[in-house]
């Protein structure tokens, strides 16, 4: 009985202690501040105003009949105290509260008016840092109020004439800035404002492509801050044309034309510019030609826009590793090492795994982690003895899987001997020989490149040796369907749209969009023998409009009506052109060894003379269709 009674008094003794633990923290420490007010013959005032501090914290009271004030509990530290009453001199003073007791300080007014006079109450400065010396004159204590932050007192307070020194920072920004302080005596303020120039700046600058279907040259646009007059404009790379310029928005913008410039290139400027006050800016500026560009190391290997998640995925050789960034802004959200030189890298729909192959001679594909690159897996591409036996055809060199794990990995030897084989994820990723597969005229042998449908549930496989059919293999039910376009050149690339299932045919010669019913475009006639690369619009209402980069040239091409848009000079070297699915932007990627470069192209400027006249004299059509 005796242990249970121990029990139980520990217990209540616990729970008492959980109940009342918060009454045993100690409050933060206070004081109080009281006193009275009297006027110089120590006769109390009545309805005097005492203010603790200022701003926004301030607290105020007013003396009784007997001329007493008071606060209680407030936090210990110094304040700043204002006496004030009708027809007395204010009075301001330090006062230092201690916590735990009562502070007493008293306050004797003297009769007559609070005058209060500073020497300046506007200061115009020039943009670099500077001081002034300002001089108070008063018959009373007074406060120097400045929340500012950019402006220095070298005092807070004065009592009577007295001086202090107002110090500005240089101002970093080119815009003009204002700011002020006060000089406080009791009821009465002097307001100081410090107006502060800037200096002469460039705001902004960029290049404005050209359109040589409307006969509009390049050009760029200069920004200032303020009106100014241009002493001269020089390129730092020669250009066959004179620059010319004009000046708009009341003199701030610049616009010269330089038709030397090219979609994704960059020029290198020097101008100098000189404003009312006679002040001169010369400024040397590397000019752009595109919406953003991302230098990346090493060379890109491939890259791939995932829909699902609005990821732009690249992988880079030398060094060998995988960089993911968000395609509305171009962040670099990761990168990680490969645990191999990769040709080339897929993401597989139907696990979200990331499946590559070596560009060495090595007969293996490799599933990759997405999140930091580990080798999760190695599948074998086994040697076949009755078909392989001189020239294994065994070393992958394009793959594409379905959204049901379903896909294919196309094959070469060391020699021309090419095939390929069924991949299926579903299946432990086994590897086999599809039904279709041989060399007669009914079945498949062998393909150039291998694409994905809109929806992933098809693979789209162009034939080998210029052949410009597309054989389409159905992720679900293993079979094919043969898509013989009625115009062929010469088979060099497929841009399957990724909201519908058609596909635009980037021949040699001859291109155009064509669905999987045979419905067909209009037709362009592009010599296509650099390797172009194109994409659509996916703007609204633009189901027909492609964006081809074609050597030299980058051309907005309008299947329906076979017009084009618009064309232009471009940088040479882009591959893989991608559109983000809202039509915003295009991102291509090219390599000026030894590193490469992602460029990104808003479509805004692309349509910018859309609709306009051309200019009949410069125009000049591309005779493509």
């Amino acid at each position: 009985m005796h242990h249970y009674s121990a029990i139980r008094r520990i217990i209540l003794f616990a729970v008492l202690s959980a109940i009342t633990g918060c009454d045993l923290i100690s409050p933060d420490p206070t004081g109080d501040l009281e006193g009275f007010v009297y006027n110089e013959f120590q006769q109390p005032l009545v309805g005097a105003t005492i203010t603790l501090d200022s701003g926004p914290n301030a607290r105020t009271t007013n003396s009784d009949f007997s001329g007493r004030y008071g606060f209680q509990g407030i936090q210990p530290k110094e304040y700043l105290i204002t006496v004030t009453r009708g027809g007395y001199i204010s009075h301001t003073q330090r006062v230092l509260v201690s916590k735990d007791s009562k502070n007493t300080t008293d306050f004797i007014l003297k009769a007559g008016e609070t005058t209060l006079a500073v020497s300046d109450s506007i200061i115009d400065s020039a943009p670099n840092a500077g001081s002034v010396e300002i001089h108070v004159e008063s018959n009373a204590s007074w406060t120097i109020d400045n929340l500012s932050a950019w402006l220095v007192c070298s005092a807070s307070s004065g009592v009577g004439n007295s001086t202090f020194r107002l110090s500005w920072q240089r101002n970093p920004s080119f815009a003009d800035r204002m700011d002020s302080l006060k000089v406080v005596a009791g009821d009465t303020t002097r307001t100081i404002k410090v107006i502060q120039g800037s200096e002469l700046g460039l705001l902004s600058f960029r290049g404005v492509i050209g359109d040589g279907q409307h006969g509009i040259e390049d050009s760029v646009v200069l920004e200032f801050n303020r009106p100014v007059k241009v002493n001269y404009i020089r390129s730092q790379e020669y250009c066959i044309s004179d620059i010319g310029f004009s000046q708009a928005d009341s003199n701030n913008r610049i616009v010269f034309s330089f038709p030397c410039a090219r979609l994704g290139s960059e020029w290198p400027f020097e101008f100098s510019v000189h404003d009312q006050k006679g002040t001169t800016l010369t400024q040397a500026i590397q000019v752009p030609f595109y919406h953003k560009k991302i230098d990346v190391v090493g060379e890109i290997v491939n890259t791939f826009l995932d829909d699902k998640t609005g990821l732009y995925w690249m992988v880079t050789h030398a060094p060998s590793r995988m960089l993911i960034f968000r395609s509305e802004n171009m962040e670099l959200l990761r990168d990680f090492d490969l645990p191999i030189e990769a040709a080339k890298v897929v993401l597989n729909p139907y696990n979200r795994l990331l499946y590559a192959f070596s560009n060495q001679y090595d007969s293996t594909v490799f599933v990759l982690s997405p999140d930091d690159g580990r080798l999760l897996k190695t599948i074998p591409i086994a040697r076949d003895s009755s078909i392989d036996a001189t020239y294994p055809t065994i070393y992958p060199y394009d793959i594409g899987l379905t959204a049901t794990g379903y896909g294919a990995v196309l094959l070469r030897a060391g020699t021309s001997a090419l095939r390929w084989k069924v991949i299926d994820a579903q299946a432990n990723d086994s590897v086999s020989i599809h039904p279709q597969w041989g060399y007669d005229f009914d079945l498949f042998p062998y393909f150039l490149r291998v694409y994905l449908n809109f929806d992933k549930s098809k693979l789209l496989l162009l034939e080998q040796y210029g052949s410009c059919t597309v054989d389409v293999l159905d992720g679900s039910s293993h079979t094919f369907q043969r898509i013989i376009p009625p115009s062929c050149t010469r088979g060099v690339f497929l841009t399957p749209n990724r909201t519908d299932n058609r596909i635009y045919f980037g021949q040699l010669y001859n291109q155009f969009i064509m669905d999987f019913q045979g419905n067909m475009s209009k037709v362009s006639y592009i010599d296509n023998r650099n390797d172009g690369t194109a994409d659509f619009s996916y703007r609204p209402n633009q189901e027909s409009i492609i964006y081809f980069f074609d050597g030299g040239y980058f051309s907005v091409l309008d299947y329906e009506n076979a017009i084009t848009v618009m064309w232009c000079d471009v940088v040479g070297g882009l591959g893989e052109a991608t559109t983000t699915l809202d039509g915003k932007y295009v991102l291509a990627h090219r390599t000026p060894y030894p590193n490469s470069e992602i460029l990104v192209f808003d479509t805004e400027d692309f349509y910018r003379y859309f609709g306009k006249q051309p200019i009949l004299a410069k125009a000049q059509t591309r005779r493509i269709w």
